[in-house]
């Protein structure tokens, strides 16, 4: 049986992996879609650890709003029919 590593809590995991063709299938495109978005961005793909930047500050946002419980809008200023 194949073995499947991750990382939990800073620590190295390895257990017995299952590979179906269906699961081979997905990591392809997810592999071939994670190498896209790193190279996408060319400072955080050559990092020591790759990672992709947010320039639109998203993580301002979410330090700023969702962290602090504030909302990012209003809701009684939304003037068009929406499903509630």
């Amino acid at each position: 049986m194949e073995k499947a590593s991750f990382e939990f809590a800073g620590r190295l995991k390895e257990v017995d992996a299952v590979i179906s063709p269906t699961t081979t299938q997905a990591a392809r495109r997810y592999d071939a879609w994670a190498e896209a978005t790193f190279a996408s961005d060319l400072v955080g793909s050559i990092a020591n650890s790759q990672n992709v930047r947010a320039s639109n500050g998203s993580v301002k946002d979410g330090r700023l709003f969702w962290s602090a419980g504030k909302p990012v809008y209003n809701p009684e200023l939304i003037k068009v029919p929406a499903l509630c």
